[in-house]
């Protein structure tokens, strides 16, 4: 089963967004801080990271660097969680690694489609990108496919 890290400073969003991931059928475990999220990756290297952009301590974007120089364990598909259209910032997060970038606010849709983007897939997944809500889906991801 395929296992994603939520790195957010907001208890809330981790909530949030954990609940989402396991009712997509992963598994899933949250840090606070980035360097309590590459403690966790040294340890077990997820499928993939949700990371937020503004965190206290080691920046996302310094997350990602040292999460590049980790020497096993492969590497994770990392989805970049910002509320700013900044994109210098979109672009540096790209650079280090960044697979998808997901806005905030985000809805169960636009989360979805930022996993589908990423390249996890899953049953869920698979049924919730093609299904009733195909059409849609993919002019977001035809809107978002540059970044």
């Amino acid at each position: 089963m395929r296992h994603c890290l939520v790195v957010d400073d907001s208890e809330i969003l981790r909530k949030v967004a954990r609940g989402l991931i396991e009712e997509l059928g992963l598994t899933s475990t949250e840090a606070e801080t980035a360097d309590d999220a590459l403690a966790q990756c040294r340890r077990a290297m997820p499928d993939a990271i949700l990371l937020d952009s503004q965190l206290p301590g080691l920046s996302a974007h310094g997350f990602l660097v040292h999460l590049n120089e980790i020497p096993a364990g492969g590497r994770p598909v990392v989805i970049y969680c910002t509320a700013e259209n900044d994109l210098q910032d979109l672009a540096m997060a790209r650079k280090n690694g960044a697979s998808a970038v997901l806005m905030k606010p985000f809805d169960h849709e636009a989360f979805t489609l930022a996993l589908s983007q990423a390249g996890l897939s899953t049953s869920m997944l698979d049924y919730r990108v093609g299904g009733r809500n195909d059409r849609r889906l993919r002019q977001r991801e035809a809107d978002f496919g540059g970044l």
